[in-house]
């Protein structure tokens, strides 16, 4: 973890760069209930691992073998949660019918 005065530090240039790039902050998109709407926001590997109920290792495994879409800004890697549902359909097992 960073300290407290560089966290702040992070923090203000954070909300500097988004108040100059015109760009909502991400924790700020609300869905019709005012919560945060994970859909429209993206997530790290330990929000990811919350709202699917999976893992990090589990996540970064699929991550590695591409089974799920992931953007890379710098080193740090995010999830979009709708991008990421949908690639996981695939794994869906559907009932089998006897005839």
């Amino acid at each position: 973890m960073l300290g407290a005065p560089v966290q702040k530090r992070a923090q203000k240039k954070l909300r500097s760069f988004v108040a100059k790039s015109h760009v909502a902050e991400p924790s700020t998109a609300k869905n019709i209930e005012g919560k945060t709407d994970l859909y429209s926001r993206l997530l790290t590997t330990p929000e990811l691992g919350d709202a699917i109920s999976l893992s990090e290792r589990s996540i970064q495994y699929l991550q590695k073998r591409r089974a799920i879409p992931y953007i890379k800004i710098g080193r740090s890697v995010r999830f979009r949660l709708r991008d990421v549902e949908k690639a996981l359909e695939r794994f869906t097992v559907r009932e089998v019918t006897l005839s």
